[in-house]
């Protein structure tokens, strides 16, 4: 995305991933910008604030597969990496998708609601072992190589993970993600 001391974007989702990936990831004196707005004085915060500041402390990056879903409300989905099943609350992706499609994402939950940060990468269901398998490859040889000096992304650090997915669906994926305004 860096050229020439430029941010240069395929499209304007990047920017999504990019906010993400620093809100979340990118540590600064050893914190994350969501780490380093907490520890300010959070005293002027609404309990609903606080709520929402913890879910993102506790925000998760993972591979989801589609299982279901009901129009209107949620999508059901599988955490392919965490082995677990949520309720996502998307209206409009509870009336589009299709069961099998892939999504990595961010999950935020706030009282038992599941939502995202934003920042999605959807993938073909056909492609699902491919990105689990790489993933895996990735951690195993990282884990190989960890007592050595080589300078590569940790993939076995979920705070990697979206880097990980952004990487394979600028790789693999025809899927085209578009707005409602841009219909």
């Amino acid at each position: 995305m860096l050229s020439r001391g430029i941010l240069v974007f395929d499209s304007e989702n990047e920017t999504k991933y990019l906010f993400d990936r620093i809100i979340y990831d990118v540590p600064w004196d050893g914190k994350s910008a969501v780490e380093h707005f907490e520890a300010e004085d959070d005293s002027q915060l609404s309990e609903m604030e606080k709520e929402i500041l913890q879910a993102m402390k506790n925000s998760y990056f993972s591979l989801f597969e589609v299982v279901g879903s009901v129009s209107g409300e949620y999508v059901q989905l599988a955490d392919l990496l965490l082995d677990n099943q949520i309720e996502l609350m998307d209206i409009s992706m509870s009336i589009t998708v299709s069961e099998g499609t892939l999504l990595a994402t961010r999950i935020l939950n706030i009282q038992d609601i599941c939502m995202t940060t934003g920042a999605g990468y959807p993938f073909q269901a056909e492609q699902k072992d491919i990105l689990i398998s790489e993933l895996k490859a990735q951690q195993t040889a990282r884990r190989g190589r960890r007592n050595r000096s080589i300078r590569s992304k940790d993939f076995s650090d979920p705070k990697n993970y979206s880097l990980y997915f952004f990487r394979q669906y600028k790789r693999l994926s025809s899927v085209e993600m578009r707005t409602s305004e841009e219909f």
